[in-house]
This record gives C-alpha cells, structure tokens and sequence, in this order.
C-alpha cells in the first residue's frame, strides 16, 4: 500500500512539473527587470513547435484593474516588435492617444524565422515554382493564434476582446489576408482589424484573391465590424518575378473585389506608397494602419 501511494504521488508531482514547464505564460520572464515587458517562449500543440512570444503592456497598465486595452500582435516579432515598441513609446510622450497591449509572436532566433516563416504563413502548399521547402502550414498557425494564444493573453492580461489588430508584412502578410478570409468565411469575429504591408498576394496564382472572389455569404454584421488596411511600395514594380503584377494593378483588383456588394460595410483602405521598396513598407504601413483602425474603433 506504501508503495502504490508512493508511485501515486511521484505520477502528480510529475504531472505538475509538466504542467508548470509547458504553460510558459505562468512563469512569464520581465525583461531587464521592467514588469510591462515580459517574454515567453510558449508550445503550440497545433504547429508542433515552440514560438516565442513577447508581451509590452501599457506604462499605466498597473494603475486600474478594470481598465482593458486594444491588443495588436506583431508576426515577425523578431523583426517588428521591438522597432515598433519604440515607437508606441515616443508617441506616447507626445500625445500619441492610444494605449495598447503589444504582442510579437516570433521564432527562437532570425535564423528560425528565415527557416519557418514560409511554413507558418502559407497557405496552400506552394507550387513547385516557388521553391519552398516548407510551406502550406497556414491553417495550423491560425488555429495557434485563435485557440491557443488569444486566450492566454485574454485570460493573463486586461484586454478588449472587441478591439484586436493583427499585422504582417511581405509573407506575413499574406497569412493577414488569410486570416482576414478565413474570418468572413467561417463567420469568425476572432480579428477585427486587419494591418497588411507588402503581401504577397501573387502567391500560387493570387489565391487569396480568388478565394475572396468565390465567398458567397459573409455576415453584414460582421463585415461592418472589420477592417482591413493593405499596402505596397511603388518601387516593388522593379520586382524582376514575372508573376509579379503592377502594384496598382494589384490594389485595384482589391479595391474592386471589395466594392462587391456582398462586401458593403466592410470598411478597407489601400496605399501605395511612392519611392518605397517590399522592405521598406512595415513601419510607416504599422503605424498608419494602426492610427486608422483604432481611430475607427473609437468612433464606434
């Protein structure tokens, strides 16, 4: 009898320490010592991999326990999070209006993000003329997303669950579009805000456009919940890929795709940017977008 309650005990102690050491958000790392940014490397059963994720709250976040705040996450976090960190922070001190909650969802390290993204941002599986090692996993990183991260910085942190921005840029990008079509199409009001720089829309054949095009009934009280800010830079029509149309070629077709009725009352806006290339379109697109979308959140 000792022995079975001894086996029990050391099967619960194994089973919490296994508990404690996957939910990273339970023991979420400030970093250099600062309590509103905090860091956390988090396990996705849906992905099968590990991301790391990194959470800035508000300077006066502490102040108010009722208070919730718009949350914008940032893919490419490795890249974007800290530059645009920065920036909220300068705003801020300068009458910037809004306070929010940032999330960058990212990888270990650049090299796993070079290695990974076209895995996570995709979807379908690329066609073979892309050359793409790993790609396709699109609809897996979008179920992280929605049933696995949201929660968790819903249930950890004040936020408005009314009030969600997702950003992307280049291929992350396109999964913005992704997730904004797969939203319409299962009728799912998880994203209300969508932030897209430089996609790739020219992705097997243009895709998303496609798909956007074939959607038959989408709820009109949810279209007039989102929206959907896309851009490009003049300069990436010096693209040499062939598949690659005119940029302005590109923002019209969405533009007209979206001026279908079954699209009215999303809201949507579309930029090319002149003397801007593919790299340069993240910042100003962020910032811009971000302005626009909460500004139309709080009119409402």
């Amino acid at each position: 009898m000792k022995t079975k309650n001894l086996f029990e005990m050391v099967l619960i102690l194994v089973a919490i320490c296994f508990f404690c050491c996957n939910n990273t958000f339970a023991k979420s790392t400030p970093v250099d010592e600062n309590p509103t940014l905090l860091f956390n490397r988090m396990f996705s059963e849906s992905v099968n991999d590990t991301l790391s994720i990194t959470v800035s709250l508000p300077a006066n976040y502490f102040k108010s326990d009722t208070k919730t705040y718009p949350v914008i996450y940032i893919l490419d976090g490795n890249v974007y999070f800290d530059i645009f960190r920065s920036m909220v922070n300068i705003y801020s001190q300068t009458g910037w209006p809004y306070e929010v909650i940032l999330v960058g969802v990212g990888y270990k390290d650049i090299s796993e993000l070079a290695m990974f993204r076209s895995r996570d941002y995709t979807y379908p599986i690329a066609d073979e003329k892309y050359g793409m090692s790993l790609s396709g996993g699109g609809d897996k990183f979008l179920t992280f997303i929605t049933k696995e991260l949201l929660p968790v910085i819903d249930e950890k942190y004040h936020t408005d669950k009314s009030n969600r921005v997702l950003f992307g840029h280049s291929l992350s990008a396109y999964f913005v579009e992704y997730a904004f079509t797969e939203n319409l199409k299962n009728d799912n009001g998880v994203f209300q805000n969508y932030i897209a720089a430089s996609p790739t829309l020219n992705y097997n054949n243009y895709f998303l456009l496609q798909t956007m095009e074939n959607l038959e009934k989408i709820n009109p009280s949810l279209l007039s919940k989102i929206s959907i800010f896309t851009t490009f830079g003049q300069l990436e029509n010096e693209n040499p890929d062939p598949a690659m149309e005119n940029v302005e070629l590109t923002i019209a077709k969405l533009e007209k795709l979206f001026a279908q009725n079954k699209f009215h009352g999303l809201r949507h806006k579309s930029i090319v940017y002149s003397n801007l290339g593919h790299m340069e379109t993240a910042i100003p697109t962020l910032m811009q977008g971000v302005n626009w979308v909460l500004t139309n959140q709080l009119e409402n």
